[in-house]
């Protein structure tokens, strides 16, 4: 029998505070599933003049290859494949930012809302950032160990006597089982502290001269039966895993002849999240270097920035015309401290996507202008 969807979120939530992570069964209708796939594909497949320009691609086959041809394919993180495709795994940062469909689907769908009542928050929800995943079939490169927390710019204690409400949605837009890339979570690792983060296709840290520790070897842990592994290996469209941000996790390879592994990981944050500058956060151009980040920045992309910059305090640049530049003046305006709308960038980087005083349709005011319409 297939579980009410009262028992589902109290199920989640518990999980979450148990177990840091959660998975909900069908909450996305399939309309919005097959929009958010027509997106993601879209994204994939611009040519690479487009990646130079627009968004953050990264191909970590490319940055495998790079450390093998430096004598270091030892680190890396892969599995046999049942057949040699030439398959690669690539992902996209903040894709939302520029791409109608994807930003429609992170602030628009049914997901926000399902987003509030598993966290348990109780006023309002932003929406933070994304990262988009593709592990094409045959693809060998695992994910690594890792905590999210550590590149996000607020606290994720969960030991606090007032924790964060944060949350990272896992949403698959292709049917994944063990072999295709499943998700897996080191059961209670949330209640951890934040480590160092790595370079996600190797064990190894991505500043080398970084003073936080690394993780713990989690898979001899796991042998040794001191971590506890939940593995989600029949995960459909229309689900979403939702984990705490402190909350270790990775993926197997994609080592299947024929199955695709597309998926969103969205961010989303509580009303009282604030603002944090960390030390662990990795630079833009370590994240480049490491991570074989395609976009180039020019002297005109720069002076183009400031030039909106400019125009958005005169008034002269909407709210939609500025969201694709917000984040990266948020990340130069904002101070320790601040809530997630407390300064003109910011407000538009992280909109309210939900909101307790209309569960399903946000106040006109607390909604970016260029969302309003679709109210």
């Amino acid at each position: 029998m297939e579980e009410a969807p009262h028992d589902q979120y109290k199920q989640a939530q518990q999980d979450l505070l148990q177990n840091g992570v959660c998975i909900l069964r069908g909450v996305i209708p399939q309309t919005q599933i097959n929009q958010l796939r027509e997106a993601l594909e879209e994204v994939f497949s611009r040519d690479a003049s487009s990646q130079l320009t627009v968004g953050a691609r990264s191909n970590m086959t490319k940055a495998a290859n790079t450390l093998k041809l430096q004598g270091k394919g030892n680190t890396i993180l892969e599995e046999p494949t049942e057949i040699e495709t030439g398959g690669k795994y690539l992902t996209e940062l903040e894709v939302g930012r520029w791409n109608k469909g994807v930003r429609h689907f992170e602030h628009n769908s049914t997901l926000p809302a399902a987003v509030a009542k598993a966290i348990g928050e109780t006023e309002q929800l932003h929406f933070y950032m994304d990262h988009i995943f593709l592990k094409e079939a045959g693809s060998k490169l695992k994910t690594a160990w890792h905590q999210d927390a550590p590149y996000f710019p607020f606290d994720c204690n969960a030991n606090s006597s007032n924790p964060v409400k944060a949350a990272v949605c896992w949403v698959p837009v292709d049917a994944v089982a063990a072999n295709s890339g499943g998700m897996h979570y080191v059961k209670g690792s949330h209640k951890w502290q934040e480590y160092a983060p790595n370079v996600l296709i190797t064990n190894q840290p991505i500043d080398k001269n970084s003073q936080t520790s690394s993780l713990p070897d989690i898979d001899q842990g796991a042998k040794d039966g001191i971590y506890e592994i939940i593995k989600f290996t029949n995960v459909k469209p229309g689900d979403v895993i939702i984990h705490h941000p402190n909350c270790v996790h990775g993926s197997g390879a994609n080592v299947s002849a024929s199955k695709r592994r597309l998926a969103a990981s969205l961010r989303y944050v509580g009303s009282e999240t604030k603002w944090k500058n960390k030390s662990t956060n990795p630079s833009s151009r370590n994240l480049a270097k490491q991570w074989e980040i395609n976009r180039q920045t020019s002297v005109l992309t720069i002076g183009t920035m400031l030039m909106r910059r400019l125009m958005r305090r005169v008034g002269l640049l909407s709210d939609e015309n500025f969201y694709e530049d917000s984040y990266n003046w948020v990340t130069r305006e904002m101070k320790d401290g601040y809530k997630m709308n407390a300064i003109d960038s910011a407000r538009v980087a992280f909109p309210v996507v939900w909101s307790k005083k209309k569960e399903k349709q946000l106040l006109v005011n607390d909604k970016p202008e260029f969302l309003r319409s679709k109210i």
